[in-house]
């Protein structure tokens, strides 16, 4: 992985079923190739989506200066190759069942049948499911004496799929300056948020390396400590969400509520649409044709109404399930036939009850 201004070489990975990414890297003047993790100047990065192979080649920090001495550098890469074969030493593979990720003694494969700078190049091989979790760390190469003091404006990789990979089926990526990864209850250390790396890149394509860039300015602090650029020493891929994910539309005109709910949902690993009208709701429904649980408010603002939101979503989904909630105590409306395939629930709803519901009507629908 490489962080540059200016380009350098490219970066590859290579992604196999389940979710497998292989990364490559190389730097040059103005170009970072990833083959390795061990350079920083501008930054780039690449991955694959899930289940499927996925191949790293390199991981560097780039920027516009040119490096003229060997000693620098280590200052813009973290990854370019791995010096034995079977295992990476210098990273951990992490699976929570039910998800899985591929290791050799804890630690990532090492691919010497596809790379982008010879003579390998990184493996990421992942299965995500709800409830679980995964981690690939790439740690920078540790030496004597070695401070951290990388020096770039970008992180920059290159990966590669024999399998197309959909933006939204890709890990996500976060960085942390202490060599233990995620480990960092060390004073100062600290990491950033994790963010998807669909933000980064679109679509993987098959059989082709692709660089991926990413802005450091763009990623934000996820710790007390503030995280410096500077200070890198792991980047980390994990994660995002689950394959095959049940996709929820969920409508609520409160706000508060509404990031709430859709926190939760995304927690549990549901892939969650979002908004606050029937506009929203309609926009959804001819953007998506996966929607397979709606969650909508009974009482929306200006007058519309949850029903309203029911019958524009089930024109184009027609047997999307149903849940209805509500605060009035009326109970008029809530006297719904079993035809309709509406679950009303009342105002306050505990999470439990709800995710529980959720659960019963994916997984065997309202009958």
């Amino acid at each position: 992985m490489s962080l540059t201004d200016s380009e350098r070489e490219s970066h590859q990975s290579v992604i196999h079923a389940p979710a497998t990414l292989f990364i490559l890297a190389r730097v040059r003047t103005r170009e970072a190739v990833a083959s390795a993790i061990g350079e920083v100047a501008m930054p780039r990065s690449s991955f694959r989506p899930r289940n499927f192979p996925w191949i790293v080649s390199a991981i560097a920090l780039f920027a516009p200066a040119v490096v003229h001495a060997d000693s620098a550098y280590y200052r813009h890469v973290l990854f370019d190759n791995s010096m034995r074969s079977g295992a990476y030493w210098y990273s951990k593979a992490q699976g929570v069942a039910p998800s899985l990720l591929e290791a050799k003694d804890g630690r990532l494969p090492v691919d010497e049948q596809h790379f982008l700078t010879p003579p390998n190049a990184l493996r990421i091989a992942w299965t995500s499911r709800q409830s679980g979790s995964w981690d690939a760390e790439v740690h920078s190469v540790n030496f004597r004496n070695r401070l951290p003091e990388m020096e770039g404006k970008y992180l920059i990789f290159w990966c590669y799929s024999p399998d197309g990979i959909a933006a939204q089926d890709l890990p996500a990526v976060m960085l942390s300056n202490d060599e233990g990864g995620l480990q960092v209850a060390q004073f100062p250390a600290s990491f950033t948020v994790a963010e998807p790396l669909s933000k980064f890149t679109g679509d993987i394509p098959a059989h082709k390396w692709t660089r991926v860039t990413i802005p450091m300015e763009q990623l934000q602090t996820a710790s007390i400590y503030p995280f410096r650029p500077e200070q890198l020493r792991d980047v980390i891929f994990r994660q995002d969400r689950a394959d095959g994910a049940p996709h929820v539309l969920l409508i609520d005109d409160d706000p508060g509520v509404l990031n709430a709910t859709r926190l939760l949902l995304e927690v549990e690993g549901y892939r969650v649409t979002a908004g606050r009208s029937v506009a929203d709701a309609r926009a959804a429904a001819n953007a998506h044709s996966d929607i397979q649980l709606l969650i909508s408010d009974y009482h929306l603002a200006e007058g519309e109404s949850g029903r309203d939101v029911i019958d524009i979503l089930r024109t184009t989904s027609p047997r999307v399930e149903v849940i209805l909630v509500t605060g009035d105590t009326s109970g008029g409306f809530r006297h719904v036939s079993p035809a309709d395939r509406i679950c009303v629930l009342s105002k306050p709803i505990k999470a439990d009850a709800l995710l529980l519901i959720m659960k019963r009507l994916v997984t065997h629908g309202s009958a």
